[in-house]
């Protein structure tokens, strides 16, 4: 039998949604919630979109990338930056005043960006997945403390208890 050896660089805690992927670790965009609507957050100070010196349109956060609010422990895709200040996402998250952050798209949207994390299990629980080959499936009774050795692209929130889980690459 082989020796697992994981010597990962980077390390997200991991919101566990319905309605995105786990994100890679790189953090585009961070701020406060100055308001949210049924599907859009806003930032007053944000700068989502900028132009350069040229004119040309600069994109901080593009659509696919993944919103965290760690407060209320939701998380949601961005389907469109609406302007300089505002995102519109896949579900209604947030409330005033709550911190957010905003990451780099997760995998099995191209592999280009984050290809598929293991993760650490802080507490006992189930977790449901999806691996990078795109199977659906739920782990019972994953211990907690320890590494699962998985490569994985979602961990869903419904299915899931095990909890303080980081992904790992």
């Amino acid at each position: 039998m082989a020796n697992l050896k994981l010597q990962a660089s980077r390390a997200l805690l991991v919101i566990p949604s319905d309605n995105c992927l786990i994100p890679s670790a790189n953090l585009l965009a961070s701020g406060t919630l100055g308001s949210v609507g049924a599907s859009t957050i806003v930032d007053p100070s944000a700068e989502f979109v900028t132009t350069d010196a040229s004119g040309n349109t600069i994109y901080t956060v593009n659509p696919g990338d993944v919103v965290y609010i760690y407060g209320t422990g939701e998380a949601a895709t961005v389907l469109q930056v609406l302007n300089a200040t505002t995102l519109a996402l896949n579900a209604p998250i947030g409330v005033v005043g709550q911190d957010y952050k905003v990451y780099l798209q997760g995998p099995m949207s191209g592999y280009g960006n984050n290809d598929g994390c293991v993760l650490y299990i802080g507490v006992a629980g189930n977790i449901t997945v999806d691996t990078l080959a795109g199977d659906n499936v739920t782990f019972q009774g994953v211990i907690g403390g320890t590494f699962f050795p998985v490569n994985l692209g979602k961990l869903y929130a419904t299915g899931t208890d095990a909890e303080n889980i980081i992904a790992l690459w």
